[in-house]
């Protein structure tokens, strides 16, 4: 998982997010910028691991041709990788801070 995955599905961590809320709040709590068009590819792809589900809210909004708003979440499975990772990363920080 990059580290565009890892910046996206935190932001999914105890909350649900349209796509769009999820890219801004990546953008707002890092360095990383995630374009209009990628975000959806990546959480298609993080969907497709198993990592967040989806699914569709709220009645169909006239300024979105009708369409209903899709939300996102951290499975289990997703919680538990952003978990491992985020374990990983603490451990090899701390052991370079040990050297």
């Amino acid at each position: 998982m990059t580290e565009k995955h890892l910046v996206l599905i935190s932001t999914l961590f105890n909350q649900e997010r349209t796509a769009m809320d999820a890219m801004r709040e990546a953008e707002r709590n890092s360095n990383i910028r995630i374009g209009e068009g990628a975000v959806y590819t990546m959480l298609k792809r993080l969907e497709a691991d198993g990592l967040v589900r989806s699914t569709y809210r709220g009645d169909p909004e006239q300024r979105r041709g009708g369409a209903r708003r899709r939300y996102y979440a951290l499975t289990g499975t997703g919680a538990r990788a952003l978990t491992d990772a985020f374990e990983g990363m603490s451990r090899s920080m701390g052991g370079a801070h040990a050297q």
